[in-house]
């Protein structure tokens, strides 16, 4: 028997912890959904720059390629053919940046604790063999 509502307090204390639990449980999802469209959307975008960034490449081989026929024809001097030699690094160099965005986590970065080879000033170096 309950005579002062105790146990309908412990009730209604029940219920509305099950409904937080209830409520954190749909924000984790929420979250998990959008930080997964938020990836999706980074991977499509760096596959883009990846895409152009090579087309890019493309043209400038071409464009070096006739710079080099210009310059052994006489039509043109050396200059040319190393401001294109340059272009080309560049562009190279954004296309190994983007390949390297691209790739999984685990190949970019491995944490210590996995490889057990702890860097200096690492605060797990306790779990060095």
């Amino acid at each position: 028997m309950d005579f002062f509502g105790r146990n309908a307090g412990q009730l209604q204390a029940a219920i509305g912890q099950a409904r937080a639990a209830q409520a954190e449980h749909d924000a984790a999802r929420v979250l998990l959904a959008a930080n997964v469209v938020r990836t999706y959307v980074q991977w499509a975008r760096l596959q883009d720059q990846h895409a152009l960034a090579e087309r890019a490449l493309a043209q400038q081989q071409q464009m070096l390629q006739l710079a080099r026929e210009r310059t052994r024809a006489g039509l043109d001097n050396e200059l040319a053919v190393r401001q294109n030699e340059s272009s080309r690094a560049d562009t190279r160099t954004q296309v190994a940046a983007l390949e390297q965005q691209q790739q999984p986590p685990a190949t970019r970065w491995r944490p210590c604790w996995a490889s057990r080879a702890c860097p200096p000033g690492c605060s797990r170096r306790a779990w060095r063999s």
